[in-house]
């Protein structure tokens, strides 16, 4: 008896807990230090693949891809060498292989990939790609992509491309092309593309192309081109082509043309510039306005269906002048 005393001295330190299947668990009420897959647990586990895991406080460390993570909630600091992985995560989350979750609230650091299922709010680093499938709020960096398959705000910056499903509300970045499939706001950068297939108001810069499927309301610059389907409010910057589907309110700068059905503000071009109605100022080598115009008109061939201003160039046409006034050289003018 006396030699056993020590021993249940020892056990009674260390407090020894009846161990779950396949764990040897070292601690008071779940908590201290387990090895082996327990099933709940605080403090340190240590494991080599979590199978059926129902909530672990503090750091685990499990070596291969986790069995079963879908009824499972982490909450501390998460190792894993392939891919830790559970239902729900919350602080910081570490995998040589990846890591995943289908609600992620903290730090994601994956090897290769980084994200949620559905939802994500906090920092996720991957060297290929990081994204959520539903609601992305934080900031996301790849070297491949960066992404969320519905809706996000925050950061994201993709080595190849940046984007939302829906809508994104802050910066995309994306060495190739950034953009989203509806409604957007903050700016959006992409080395080939920038956009919006619905509104966006913001800044969008494309090394090609930038532009907006409806409404854009901002600053856009592309290497080619600038537009928007519907009514652009703001300064558009095109390489070639700056304009509006519909309606133009601002600037629009184009290498060669610019225009819109109906724009107001200021048109530059070196050989085009094209609308139904003008208000404002026109400069190209040809300025065409086949309803009327408004305001003053500087190119070398100026043509207005009903002229209310003026016009100076080489040729000029005012359809609602009289007689031989409608066509006059250097300049030619209409007042009410």
């Amino acid at each position: 008896m006396r030699h056993l005393l020590p021993l249940c001295l020892v056990l009674v330190l260390l407090g020894t807990s009846p161990a779950a299947a396949g764990s040897l668990d070292l601690g008071f009420y779940h908590a201290g230090l387990s090895i082996g897959n327990s099933p709940r647990w605080n403090g340190l586990r240590l494991n080599f693949l979590d199978s059926d895991v129902e909530e672990v406080n503090g750091v685990n460390f499990t070596v291969w891809k986790s069995k079963h993570p879908q009824h499972s909630r982490m909450n501390g600091l998460l190792l894993g060498v392939v891919s830790p992985e559970a239902h729900e995560m919350h602080g910081v989350a570490i995998g040589l292989g990846g890591v995943g979750a289908d609600e992620m609230y903290g730090i994601a650091l994956g090897g290769l990939a980084a994200g949620a299922g559905n939802t994500f709010r906090g920092l996720a680093l991957a060297g290929l790609g990081v994204g959520a499938g539903d609601g992305f709020k934080g900031v996301g960096t790849a070297l491949l992509a960066a992404g969320v398959g519905d809706r996000g705000a925050g950061i994201l910056v993709g080595g190849l491309a940046a984007g939302a499903g829906e809508s994104f509300d802050g910066i995309l970045v994306g060495g190739l092309a950034a953009g989203t499939g509806e409604s957007s706001h903050g700016l959006q950068i992409g080395g080939l593309a920038a956009g919006t297939g619905d509104s966006f108001k913001g800044i969008l810069l494309g090394g090609l192309a930038a532009g907006a499927g409806e409404d854009f309301h901002g600053l856009g610059l592309g290497g080619l081109a600038v537009g928007a389907g519907e009514e652009m409010r703001g300064v558009a910057i095109g390489g070639l082509a700056a304009g509006a589907g519909e309606a133009m309110r601002g600037v629009a700068i184009g290498g060669l043309a610019a225009g819109s059905p109906d724009f107001k503000g200021l048109a530059l071009a070196a050989a085009h510039i094209k609308s139904e109605s003008f208000t404002g100022f026109a400069a190209s080598a040809y300025n065409r306005t086949t309803v009327e115009g408004h305001g003053l008109f500087l190119g070398i061939f100026n043509y207005c269906a009903e002229l209310h201003g003026v016009q100076l160039g080489i040729l000029n046409y005012a359809g609602n002048n009289s007689g031989w006034k409608k066509w006059l050289p250097l300049f030619n003018a209409h007042f009410d």
